[in-house]
């Protein structure tokens, strides 16, 4: 039977990547009043036509935000309205320098007023909109990406015939009603209850010394919820009062719903408990978190949320389609992981984040070995912080020039007998490295080589070269090693079919891609391992990440491409994992 990998959290992931980034996608809902199969656009009533934007030359309204992720939209908004009204507009952050001016807020600000025009509006959480109310203008959203859609939209309404000279020769400008709209998508989930109660009555609730990557959990957590089901959950910790419904996540001595959760949990665990109105979360890792919050909506759109008592896994939750556990009769388990080492303003979580979920990628999965790639001082100095190197020994080169192609063996089972890096550069290419190992089974002697290497992007000439120097470096390792069993991981940027290449890494070393030897029932049917959900070029969306293997010493097993939608958030590429034996 043919794998065939189930979306975890189907439409949700793209919503999240854009909250934690705060990018758009530039699409805009359709302009005029209207109802579609996805969401219904509707305009402001009674807005009357004397809105003044500027007048005599001068600015009506201070443009005001809160949250640094809406700082870039405030901005742009600013210099959108200076090039339509030649007139300057005044950019500030809080409330506190308004003294009762007229104010364009930019998202949600800590204002009374604001949050009644939430309320009142009904603005869901992936809804947006322009409303004028109490004097002011306020572009609603919850996240940057929505609060971006309504001020592009709101700004795409202000036309020539809204901006003249007055009677003074000054610039004059007014809003007119057709800016003014709400946005409200429908949601997979309607009218979610948890509990008996509306899940818009609920808040979620984090311990008082969350650090900065499980805070980014929980916002993924929120999105989950509310790209399911319209509600945008508040997030505060656990030194607030306690309230009528809650979403505690942890352990939380405040908390009543808390007392029932376990006091430890493995790393793919997690419960849920619910008392007196609350929902507690107990989980070992943040795969676990979103495994649970996956658990807790599937109820909630079930209908099956009015007492909860779980303990589950993540391995049934999100991971149930990938091979978690290793096949009949495996010896080895080989992983290839690119972790994208680019600096975190260019992906859509923070660098720690990042790697706190590749590391928790590797240990639920419990390669003998993983091959990583672009692995840069600053992922690697994250590496350093994750509970990975409790188990796992990091074989790096920095010394050589970059710690970019690297491996992890377990520390437990293996005696590290030697390692080495050779430069692959050719012409003008970047400085590519192709690395080794030599492993030395503790408990039954057998020598284990992973190399790993990274091939040249832009040039297919360039990956042939490469690949004769790799060839070279692969027979004097198992001249050196014979009877060794090896498995070559990496990011070679090319499909399986470019004959050439694979052809000049196979000449004299019995080396196959180990997706190449299995049959479908033990093998991925999707083999894309870089999705492109993190970055985008030529090459997303196609299988560039292989395994190969000597056949002479080793069989292959099993193929997985980890393709869970949470691994997005790690990098731009999947983990690939082969499991093999002694041949």
């Amino acid at each position: 039977m043919t794998m065939v990998k189930k979306k975890l959290i189907a439409g949700f992931v793209i919503g999240a990547l854009a909250f934690l980034c705060g990018c758009s996608d530039g699409q805009l809902p359709p302009t005029n009043s209207q109802t579609t199969d996805s969401a219904t656009v509707t305009e402001s009533p009674a807005i009357k036509k004397d809105i003044w934007a500027v007048r005599s030359g001068k600015a009506q309204f201070i443009i005001c935000y809160e949250n640094a992720d809406c700082r870039s939209t405030a901005e742009n908004l600013a210099s959108l309205l200076k090039a339509k009204t030649k007139t300057e507009f005044s950019v500030i952050r809080g409330t506190g320098l308004l003294n009762g001016r007229s104010a364009i807020f930019v998202g949600e600000v800590a204002d009374d007023s604001l949050k009644s025009v939430y309320r009142e509006k009904g603005i869901s959480y992936s809804g947006y909109g322009a409303v004028y109310a109490n004097g002011n203008v306020y572009l609603c959203g919850y996240t940057a990406e929505t609060v971006d859609r309504a001020m592009r939209k709101f700004m795409s309404g202000l036309v020539a015939e809204d901006t003249a000279k007055g009677e003074d020769g000054k610039p004059q400008t007014f809003f007119s009603e057709s800016m003014f709209f709400l946005y409200q998508p429908t949601y997979e989930i309607v009218d979610a209850t948890l509990l008996g109660a509306p899940l818009s009555a609920y808040r979620l609730v984090i311990p008082s010394d969350a650090g900065n990557t499980l805070q980014e959990t929980v916002r993924i957590f929120q999105t989950l919820v509310g790209e399911k089901t319209g509600v945008a959950l508040p997030i505060v910790n656990d030194r607030t009062e306690v309230a009528a419904h809650e979403i505690v996540i942890g352990f939380a001595k405040s908390r009543s719903a808390s007392a029932s959760l376990q006091e430890s949990y493995g790393l793919l665990d997690y419960q849920l408990v619910s008392a007196d109105g609350a929902v507690a979360i107990g989980y070992g890792g943040k795969i676990a978190l979103i495994a649970a919050g996956t658990d807790l909506l599937d109820r909630i759109s079930a209908k099956d949320a009015d007492t909860i008592s779980v303990t589950s896994s993540a391995k049934e939750t999100l991971l149930r389609d990938s091979a978690v556990e290793r096949s009949y009769e495996t010896d080895y388990r080989f992983m290839s992981y690119n972790l994208l080492g680019v600096q975190e303003t260019d992906t859509h979580c923070s660098l720690q984040m990042r790697t706190d979920l590749a590391a928790e990628y590797i240990l639920a999965f419990s390669p003998d070995s993983v091959g990583v790639q672009e692995l840069n001082g600053g992922n690697r100095s994250c590496l350093q912080k994750t509970e990975l190197l409790d188990t796992y020994t990091l074989v790096s080169f920095a010394g050589v020039g970059s710690p970019w192609v690297s491996t992890l063996y377990k520390t437990a089972k293996f005696d590290l007998l030697e390692s080495n890096c050779i430069s692959i550069q050719v012409h003008d290419s970047q400085n590519y490295y192709m690395t080794w190992v030599a492993l030395k089974d503790k408990a039954t002697g057998q020598v284990v080589i992973h190399a790993n290497l990274h091939l040249d992007y832009s040039s297919a000439e360039n990956r042939l070269e490469q690949a004769v120097l790799v060839n070279a470096e692969l027979k004097r390792a198992m001249a050196k090693y014979p009877g060794a069993m090896l498995g070559m991981s990496g990011d070679y940027n090319t499909t399986a079919d470019v004959t050439d290449l694979f052809l000049a890494l196979e000449n004299g070393t019995g080396l196959r891609d180990a997706q190449e030897l299995l049959p479908d029932d033990r093998n991925d049917a999707d083999r894309n391992s870089c999705p492109g959900v993190c970055t985008s070029g030529a090459l997303s969306g196609s299988p560039i990440d292989h395994i190969l293997i000597n056949t002479d010493t080793t069989e292959a097993l099993l193929h997985d491409v980890i393709q869970d939608d949470l691994v997005c958030h790690a990098s731009d590429h999947y983990p690939v994992i082969v499991d093999v034996r002694k041949a």
